[in-house]
């Protein structure tokens, strides 16, 4: 008989998941040994931007001390508004006329 209880107990199904869980997009999350490895040949920090498969921004930090989490910041503002530079001049570029194409 105490046989006949484990062996349903084992029958039993799965809850089902939530509809919540079932729409909800999974996302990648890069997996503990690739920090560990960043961790060891890094220092003082590291800062991880990336965009997830579904187009939203995952970022993922961290810092031996309170001067390495400055210093990183600091370079990141500043790297960042060299490509903001960058690129609004790109966009002045690619929108005004070609004068090559105005003299035919």
């Amino acid at each position: 008989m105490n046989n006949n209880k484990t062996m349903a107990k084992k029958r039993q199904k799965r809850p089902l998941p939530r509809i919540d869980q079932l729409l909800s997009p999974r996302v990648f999350h890069p997996p503990k040994q690739f920090f560990n490895q960043l961790n060891e040949f890094s220092s003082g920090g590291w800062i991880l931007v990336m965009g997830s498969e579904h187009g939203d921004p995952q970022i993922y930090q961290k810092f031996d001390n309170s001067l390495g989490a400055l210093a990183l910041n600091d370079f990141c503002k500043r790297y960042f508004n060299l490509v903001d530079i960058a690129t609004n001049q790109n966009l002045i570029n690619n929108s005004q006329p070609d004068e090559s194409e105005s003299e035919d």
